[in-house]
């Protein structure tokens, strides 16, 4: 089986676009909470 995708968010994209996507089950991380802004620039 392989691994799954984790999609990693930035400060930019809203928050309830992450909790849609969490609601259908896919896995998803808001760079602002794990506190790591401005890493994707």
């Amino acid at each position: 089986m392989s691994d799954p995708i984790c999609f990693s968010l930035d400060e930019h994209i809203p928050s309830a676009v992450a909790e849609g996507l969490r609601h259908r089950g896919v896995e998803v991380m808001m760079l602002d909470e794990e506190e790591i802004l401005g890493a994707a620039r």
